[in-house]
C-alpha cells in the first residue's frame, strides 16, 4: 500500500464555519485557527474557495435586490453589454487555460498548486464583476446572470475537488513524476522522496 492510499480525503469544511468567517475579522480568525490547529493545506484551500464562492453569492443577492428595489435607469445597449461580457468571459477562460502550466515535478507541488489555484480563481471572478457592471449600465439582470455563469464554470474548474486533484495527479504520473500531489496537499513529504 502506498502512502497516497493511506491518506483519505478530508472532505470540505462545514458551511457554518465558512459563513462565520465572512464577518469582518472572521478571515483573520480562520487563518489563526488554521495555523494553531495545523489544518491540512487542502482543507485551507477548500475553505478559501468556499469563502470566495460565498462572496459571489452575496454579490448575487445584492444584484437581485438592486433589480427588485431600485429603479435602475440603464442607458447602455443590452446587446453591446452582453457582447462585452461574453468577450470578457471567453477571453479570460482562454487566458486561464493558456497560462496553466502542467505541475513541474522538480519543485514543490503544493506551492505550484496553490499559485495556480489563486490565478484560476482571479480569472474566474472577473466575469461576474463585469456582469454586475452590465447590470448597472443596462438596468437588466441578464448581463449579471451571464457573467455569473462564466464565473461559476471557472470556479468549478479551479475548485480543489477530488476530481480535479485526481486529474492533476494522473497527469503527473503520466509524465513520470514520482512525487504525489495528494501527499503534498496533505501537508507532508515522504522520507527520501526526491524531485526527479
Amino acid at each position: 500500500m502506498t502512502a497516497e492510499e493511506d491518506l483519505t480525503d478530508p472532505g470540505w469544511p462545514g458551511f457554518a464555519s465558512v459563513l462565520l468567517s465572512m464577518y469582518p475579522g472572521g478571515m483573520r480568525q480562520m487563518q489563526h485557527r488554521s495555523f494553531m490547529t495545523a489544518e491540512l493545506p487542502l482543507v485551507v484551500l477548500r475553505k478559501v474557495h468556499m469563502r470566495l464562492m460565498g462572496t459571489q453569492a452575496l454579490i448575487a443577492i445584492i444584484a437581485l435586490l438592486l433589480v427588485v428595489f431600485v429603479d435602475l435607469q440603464g442607458s447602455a445597449s443590452r446587446v453591446l453589454v452582453v457582447a462585452g461580457i461574453v468577450t470578457v468571459g471567453g477571453s479570460l477562460a482562454l487566458v486561464s487555460r493558456a497560462t496553466d502550466k502542467p505541475l513541474d515535478c522538480s519543485i514543490p507541488l503544493l506551492a505550484q498548486y496553490q499559485t495556480r489555484f489563486f490565478r484560476r480563481i482571479a480569472y474566474a471572478s472577473a466575469p461576474q464583476i463585469a456582469g454586475f457592471i452590465g447590470l448597472i449600465l443596462t438596468g437588466d439582470l441578464f448581463p449579471y446572470v451571464l457573467g455569473a455563469a462564466f464565473s461559476v464554470a471557472g470556479h468549478l474548474y479551479a475548485a480543489p475537488s477530488q476530481v480535479n486533484i485526481a486529474r492533476d495527479a494522473a497527469e503527473l504520473s503520466e509524465s513520470g513524476c514520482n512525487r504525489s500531489l495528494v501527499v503534498e496537499l496533505h501537508g507532508y513529504l515522504l522520507d527520501g522522496e526526491q524531485p526527479t
